[in-house]
């Protein structure tokens, strides 16, 4: 009896060593502190071997998607595993599997009433083929299922209004104070630049310079995840160099 009841003891300190989470966030997933005003909730829960799975839910409790990670050797988190993605009517939206990090297997997209939207094969996160679908089952010409956000004319617009609207802060230049920084910044839905991050910083005159070229882009054309508006974190770099 005794011998059972410490085996007892012990399962339950083993599946209470495995924590849970709770987080809650915005409409453009800005951290809240709370549920109040909260679009969306995420419970992350630790397994063992190193695994995460990040269930993430709409408000009213409809689950959004759940997400299989592990951390690597260096303690960050790679998606390792399947991806689930649900409309916030319950329908199966998207699935696809991965394996550190990277794409592999079958891709598949759907659209609210279970037809097929989209079929893509993935190799060590390569294309290998891909077909799509209009709602009545159709194929259609082929788009890819992640869009990265674009500055208006591309990157080689980008370069030149940085170079543009780029001042030189005096009292870095005038003792030959230069290096790159590297900012994150979220473009949101509609394509405009929000939360604006200093990753990588050389002072404060140039962080501020930097971050002050970023406020006055103007709206980019926003990411695209199987063909809807998403918000997506980017990162860039800016380089000074003294005169």
């Amino acid at each position: 009896m005794i011998k059972n009841l410490i085996i007892l003891i012990h399962f339950l300190l083993l599946i209470n060593s495995f924590g849970q989470e709770r987080m809650y966030f915005d409409n453009e997933w800005n951290k809240m502190t709370d549920s109040i005003n909260a679009v969306y909730y995420k419970d992350i829960i630790h397994q063992p071997e190193n695994k995460i799975i990040e269930r993430v839910y709409f408000i009213n409790g409809q689950i959004k998607s759940e997400i299989e990670f592990v951390l690597n050797s260096e303690e960050k988190k790679e998606r390792d595993g399947k991806s689930l993605f649900w409309y916030e009517s319950g329908e199966l939206k998207n699935e696809m599997f991965l394996k550190n990090g990277k794409k592999e297997g079958l891709l598949l997209s759907f659209w609210k009433d279970g037809t097929i939207k989209r079929k893509d094969l993935y190799k060590n996160n390569k294309l290998k083929k891909g077909s799509c679908f209009n709602e009545k089952g159709e194929k259609i010409k082929y788009y890819k299922f992640e869009i990265m956000p674009e500055f208006p004319g591309g990157k080689r617009e980008l370069i030149s209004f940085i170079k543009k609207n780029l001042r030189y802060p005096s009292i870095s230049n005038q003792y030959k104070i230069g290096g790159k920084v590297i900012l994150e910044f979220k473009v949101d839905k509609l394509g405009f630049v929000q939360n604006i991050i200093v990753k990588t910083g050389v002072n404060v005159e140039i962080d501020n310079e930097a971050i002050r070229i970023i406020k006055a882009m103007p709206r980019w054309k926003p990411g695209l995840q199987d063909g809807n508006p998403v918000s997506v974190k980017y990162r860039l770099p800016i380089l000074f160099q003294p005169n």
